[in-house]
């Protein structure tokens, strides 16, 4: 009896489930792959000097999208609606206001550390991982749900400022991250 409701759930349940998650992941991601593709349809982030006044407008999402997110505090159906639209609205609304805070700061001392993290990315995300890995698991110091959200943005705040510190300095001397130099000896057999 058990075999059997095991055996229809894996031929009939199992298939239904996938399906479902596959359309719910479709509309929750589908979205924001549409909104790109629109974005690339009109060239939204070419010539982004001269859509200054559409940024500026856009940027205001921020506010709009955050009050929308708020609406999750209202145990109402209507609040859950609004509160997945506040995030596509919020999403818009970042996506501007970083357009607009790179071009403001794009020639500044600030925006080249950030470069240089980006520039040596695989070995900023593995170094990053090896460090709250440390952390939070149990190998480490296992403090995972033990920090506080201030204390876990403080301490974000603090790895990565130290991550861009020394990607600044490293990057003076050296162009390829170590990551990014064994990847590229990997991918071109030494060559």
């Amino acid at each position: 009896d058990e075999f059997e409701f095991n055996l229809i759930f894996w031929l009939i349940g199992m298939p239904f489930a996938f399906i479902f998650i596959l359309i719910v992941g479709f509309v929750s991601v589908g979205t924001f792959i549409l909104f790109g593709m629109a974005a690339a349809k009109v060239e939204l982030l070419r010539n982004v000097d001269l859509k200054k006044q559409l940024l500026k407008k856009c940027a205001l999402l921020v506010p709009v999208g955050l009050l929308l997110k708020s609406f999750i505090l209202w145990e109402h159906k209507v609040a859950i609606l609004l509160s997945g639209l506040g995030a596509y609205i919020l999403a818009i609304g970042y996506i501007a206001l970083f357009i607009l805070l790179f071009l403001k700061a794009q020639n500044s001392k600030v925006m080249n550390s950030f470069a240089s993290v980006g520039r040596l990315s695989l070995s900023n995300y593995l170094l990053q991982s090896i460090i709250c890995t440390t952390i939070f698991y149990g190998y480490g110091l296992g403090l995972f749900g033990k920090l506080g959200v201030a204390l876990g943005v403080v301490l974000a705040v603090v790895i990565y400022g130290v991550q861009v510190f020394i990607s600044s300095v490293y990057y003076k001397r050296f162009k390829l991250g170590p990551a990014e130099w064994v990847l590229r000896k990997f991918v071109y057999l030494g060559k």
